[in-house]
């Protein structure tokens, strides 16, 4: 999947304008974009952080 589809994918289901690139060079995201994203694939958001927590330096 590329950014450019995600960005259109989440404006055409969520009516909302969201650039996946500029999460890239931003240092923190917001709650609402991270809550966008995890209903997008459908994990839950408590489970999203979970995954992350468990990101070791070598992942």
């Amino acid at each position: 999947m590329t950014q450019q589809y995600l960005n259109n994918d989440i404006s055409e289901k969520y009516n909302k304008s969201w650039n996946s690139a500029r999460e890239e060079i931003l240092p923190n995201t917001i709650l609402e974009n991270l809550d966008l994203i995890s209903d997008y694939f459908k994990i839950e958001i408590d489970d999203f952080f979970q995954l992350v927590k468990n990101i070791t330096k070598k992942k």
